[in-house]
């Protein structure tokens, strides 16, 4: 990533979220979308309504230190410590279950730095013609620099 985020405002990740949600569909984002999502320097994810990941881009890659093979079709239980994994997936359900922008910090175990990083985390949930979960669409940003400041 040769832009690092700190932090990121919330116009802009609702700008990317409104465009994203826009675009997806019921298909795999392609074209013009998936080179957006690709290059963007904000790490994204995007998951079923099982929590399980159906997209990363080489942001989020980096950020977690987990190869998208690894990660697809997971809730990434095998990669993090089991609170973590219970903390991410509590916060998915308040996303589903809310239907409103969340946006929330939390550690995240990097298995290639050998530490937790901090991370500020916006999710939006996107729903069925039904009213039901459909998609869960997000950002993360590493704020550890800014933690550790803070003391």
């Amino acid at each position: 990533m040769t832009k690092r985020i700190d932090s990121l405002e919330k116009s802009e990740v609702e700008n990317m979220f409104s465009r994203i949600k826009a675009e997806i569909g019921n298909a795999a984002p392609d074209g013009e979308l998936r080179q957006l999502i690709a290059t963007m320097p904000a790490a994204l994810f995007i998951k079923d309504a099982q929590s399980r990941v159906l997209l990363m881009n080489p942001a989020c890659v980096a950020l977690w230190g987990i190869p998208f093979d690894a990660m697809r079709g997971t809730d990434g239980a095998a990669f993090f410590p089991a609170e973590q994994t219970a903390h991410f997936l509590k916060h998915d359900r308040i996303a589903f279950d809310s239907g409103e922008y969340t946006v929330y910090e939390e550690e995240l175990w990097h298995a290639g730095l050998g530490e937790n990083r901090w991370l500020q985390t916006h999710k939006q949930a996107i729903y069925d013609e039904q009213g039901r979960p459909k998609l869960l669409i997000a950002l993360c940003a590493d704020i550890t620099e800014r933690k550790h400041a803070e003391g």
